[in-house]
């Protein structure tokens, strides 16, 4: 199993909002170490690969809601292109100062070799 089906086990009584894994493009057009930018049922999504677990985030810097896209990956975290704040591609969590609040993470999962990435409950 890839880290890419990782999905997150609800806590007793937590209510767990309806899943729907929509299918967007292919494992082998992310390339190891970079994202593709993509946007599914308006959701403007970078899909990142880390070797190979596929990790999601919302295109949307959590600290002055600036787009993601064209910052870099560094280890496994991402740069915002504007302020250089930094958040991990696993968990959407801020690690580098001026950002301070995580970002949106999508579940994702690999089917048949396809990225297939969780937008229901949004």
């Amino acid at each position: 199993m890839l880290a890419a089906d990782r999905q997150s086990h609800p806590m007793p009584g937590e209510i767990v909002p309806e899943q729907k894994f929509v299918p967007t493009i292919s494992f082998t057009d992310v390339p190891s170490g970079k994202y593709v930018r993509h946007v599914v049922e308006g959701h403007d999504l970078l899909i990142s690969r880390l070797r190979d677990d596929i990790y999601v985030v919302e295109n949307l810097c959590s600290h002055q809601r600036q787009p993601l896209a064209r910052g870099r990956i560094v280890g496994g975290s991402i740069a915002c292109p504007v302020h250089g704040g930094m958040f991990d591609l696993r968990t959407g969590c801020a690690v580098k100062f001026p950002a301070s609040r995580p970002i949106r993470i999508y579940a994702s999962r690999v089917v048949d070799g396809i990225v297939e990435v969780d937008v229901g409950g949004a």
